[in-house]
């Protein structure tokens, strides 16, 4: 639903949309037209899945921590910012002061909580079904 609407404001008219779909229509002819004739070299089309893939691959090691799931919510749970850091660090390859770390889970949505100045995330939990020994990279 709002893909649809951004799409309704972001044409002027049903002119304007149909000239952009011709446009890309054309580009796509043109290319293929040039491949036939040499120009350019030949393109494999990816399907979704390689698309996944290939996008899983060019990914940070930092995202891929977290698209790996090794963390995951679980109500009553906590970790000690001290843990994630060794585990993400084992994971990435480099070290991070505890800062640096903080600054990397907030980004990437994880609240912490201090108490007696140990910095720990309430709900989240090391994924049981993930060995945090090895590296899934």
């Amino acid at each position: 639903m709002i893909i649809l609407l951004c799409v309704e404001r972001f044409f002027d008219d049903n002119d304007d949309k149909q000239t952009a779909i011709e446009t890309i229509v054309n580009i796509v002819i043109n290319y293929k037209k040039a491949q036939l004739l040499g120009t350019i070299p030949k393109t494999k089309w990816s399907s979704i899945v390689e698309t996944k893939q290939i996008l899983k691959e060019e990914m940070s090691l930092e995202d891929k921590y977290f698209e790996d799931e090794r963390i995951i919510l679980k109500e009553g749970s906590k970790l000690l910012l001290i843990e994630i850091k060794s585990d993400f660090e084992s994971f990435v390859g480099y070290k991070l002061n505890p800062q640096e770390m903080g600054l990397v889970l907030k980004k990437h949505g994880m609240k912490s909580t201090q108490s007696n100045g140990i910095s720990y995330y309430k709900g989240w939990s090391f994924n049981k079904e993930k060995d945090q020994t090895t590296l899934a990279a």
